[in-house]
């Protein structure tokens, strides 16, 4: 199953997805042709995870996914070498508390990957992570702990995007708060992520709504992309 797709230009592209069933890792296929043709990037380092996001640029490619794992590669356009292509990736663990399930990059040192923390067992909570070396090291920039009084929690965030390195939008599955009101489906930063704010509060009011993927053309216009709560008569 392929989750992810990105092309840092109209020939070469990365798609990422998963595969519980093989021992050869997480699927990673690159194009080189436009995607008339794909090759398979075995990962030698790997604990059967899955990718659920990759952000493809011209000198560095990385890709997150289950139990905090990444795969970053410094020459995701050079010679594969087989069997493992070890030249082209290689894989860390952040921590093992975090599941990823997109990344974005505005440039070859700066991005953003979301997900979610485990904080107790069954109840997950929202987290936002920041790297200003091209993925070698990351930091915490925002966390949403989900209801603990509840019997579990699947909270998180699915997709991550930025129009420029200060304006970005994280969106996911929202969660009540004390109120049981619905809240945290939609983030907005207008600081490179230093703060996160809430929008479309108004959206959710009765339902209990997950945005599987945002994208936008400038810091105005843009759409998100939900499961299925609302009425596609309704606008």
């Amino acid at each position: 199953t392929f989750w992810d797709v990105q092309f840092v230009d109209e020939n070469r592209g990365y798609a990422v997805g998963v595969d519980y069933i093989g021992a050869q890792g997480p699927p990673v296929y690159r194009t080189l042709d436009g995607g008339d043709s794909w090759e398979k990037t075995l990962m030698k380092n790997h604990d059967m995870e899955g990718l659920y996001g990759v952000a493809v640029m011209e000198d560095r490619v990385i890709g997150v996914g289950d139990h905090d794992f990444v795969a970053t590669s410094t020459d995701p356009w050079g010679t594969y070498e087989w069997p493992w292509g070890e030249n082209l990736f290689t894989q860390a663990y952040i921590n093992i508390h975090y599941e990823f399930e997109d990344v974005f990059f505005v440039d070859e040192n700066h991005g953003w990957a979301v997900g979610s923390r485990s904080f107790i067992p069954e109840h997950l909570g929202q987290v936002i992570f920041y790297t200003a070396d091209g993925g070698l090291t990351w930091e915490t920039q925002y966390e949403q702990a989900p209801l603990l009084d509840s019997l579990f929690s699947v909270f998180r965030l699915d997709s991550v995007y930025f129009v420029d390195s200060q304006n970005g939008w994280a969106v996911g599955r929202s969660e009540n708060d004390e109120s049981y009101e619905t809240h945290w489906a939609i983030l907005h930063t207008s600081d490179g992520g230093l703060h996160w704010d809430e929008q479309g509060h108004e959206l959710t009011e009765g339902l209990s709504p997950e945005f599987f993927a945002v994208q936008f053309l400038d810091s105005q216009n843009g759409w998100a992309l939900d499961k299925g709560h609302y009425d596609p008569d309704n606008d």
